[in-house]
């Protein structure tokens, strides 16, 4: 996340940026979908959307994501709705 909480693509991960990934996949005719966690952290100790969810549901629709997948590794009971 960047210093207003933002998440940023990491460009390792993406190194021809997130968005081209994307517009690639959709002009293949397939859908595109993240994972992400509704804790502190993804399973692999990624940020989680908690006290996030708002922003993060802006960067999905902004990158056009299909699909999400939202597990819950490092939630407690309270984040379970």
């Amino acid at each position: 996340r960047d210093k207003d909480g933002n998440l940023v693509p990491d460009p390792l991960l993406w190194p021809s940026g997130m968005e081209t990934t994307i517009e690639y996949v959709h002009s293949k005719g397939l859908g595109f979908g993240l994972y992400g966690d509704k804790g502190t952290k993804d399973c692999a100790r990624n940020p989680g959307q908690l006290g996030h969810e708002k922003q993060d549901a802006d960067f999905l629709a902004k990158y056009k994501v299909d699909w999400f997948k939202e597990d819950s590794c490092y939630s407690d009971s309270s984040n379970h709705s």
